[in-house]
């Protein structure tokens, strides 16, 4: 074999073998940043989640006392209107005495 035809091939495998290398460093780098973004991203979603579980608390807090004190109004509303007709009864009732 020629000794030029010897060198392209050992220049061509050297090539290819320093291709590799790179590829394969880039890809582990490209790897730990991914998996740094990933952490970052998921302290982010579980910071929101807590965020919006405390929301959520707080608005079905808020629906529990609404719900409360409409009962509470509905109760004194019946209250209001037995007594309205109680005193429709009594004022409708003749007075002893006079």
């Amino acid at each position: 074999m020629d000794s030029t035809i010897i060198v392209a091939i050992i220049t061509g495998i050297c090539t290819i073998v320093g291709v590799l290398v790179t590829s394969w460093a880039n890809s582990k780098n490209i790897d730990a940043k991914l998996d740094k973004q990933q952490a970052v991203f998921e302290a982010h979603v579980s910071e929101k989640i807590a965020s919006l579980q405390s929301r959520v608390e707080k608005h079905n807090q808020v629906i529990e006392r609404t719900y409360k004190l409409e009962m509470s109004d509905a109760r004194q509303n019946d209250e209001m209107k037995r007594l309205g007709e109680r005193i429709k009864v009594l004022e409708l009732k003749p007075r002893g005495g006079n």
